[in-house]
């Protein structure tokens, strides 16, 4: 999906409702893939934190019908991944969010399973295990796909494969240097790749 300037919109609402005054957007960017509330604790009290990061679901929800949509092809690519392997998604945002969003855009039949984050500040690696332990899957036949540096660092914890996407709409963009130097097993700019490797 294409939500990063979405994300980082909202992000900036709240945080400007809160009287948090931050002007230089790497500030948040380089806080995305760490738990929302845990983001919001180093600029306010815990009370707030916790107001903030529901204040922050909110308004995701209200901005993902206008601005929340597909990168063109997902959808046909998901459907033909999902008949070669099984898809697992791991993700920071809100069970919320996600949900009303993979049904709005009709892609949740596609995963196996989805574990949101919820303020859980459980780590991404523990709930990709998870997910691996209830396939029967060995780590090693598994390929871990995502745009941020801590995802290749979670597929190096998990033992598995890991994959970076890079494109204009990848967190890590206009970066293509720190995604080339991610250690990513596999770099590739859009995920109908994956059709040929897998």
């Amino acid at each position: 999906m294409d939500s990063l300037s979405t994300y980082v919109s909202a992000l900036k609402h709240v945080l400007t409702y809160f009287n948090v005054d931050i002007r230089d957007e790497k500030i948040v960017l380089e806080n995305m893939g760490s738990v929302v509330y845990e983001f919001f604790l180093n600029f306010l009290s815990e009370e707030g934190a916790i107001a903030a990061s529901l204040m922050l679901d909110n308004t995701l929800i209200k901005m993902s019908d206008n601005n929340i949509k597909l990168i063109p092809g997902t959808r046909d690519t998901l459907r033909k991944l999902s008949r070669k392997a099984k898809l697992g998604l791991v993700t920071n945002s809100n069970s919320k969010f996600v949900y009303y969003n993979f049904r709005r855009l009709d892609i949740e039949q596609f995963f196996y399973k989805i574990m949101p984050g919820d303020g859980d500040s459980t780590k991404k690696t523990t709930r990709c295990m998870e997910i691996i332990s209830n396939t029967g899957i060995d780590p090693k036949d598994t390929l871990y796909i995502g745009d941020l540096l801590s995802d290749i660092q979670t597929a190096r914890d998990i033992g598995c494969g890991s994959c970076m996407v890079y494109n204009k709409y990848s967190w890590l963009f206009p970066n293509y240097e720190k995604a080339k130097s991610s250690g990513a097993d596999i770099l590739i700019s859009d995920i109908a790749e994956l059709l040929q490797l897998i």
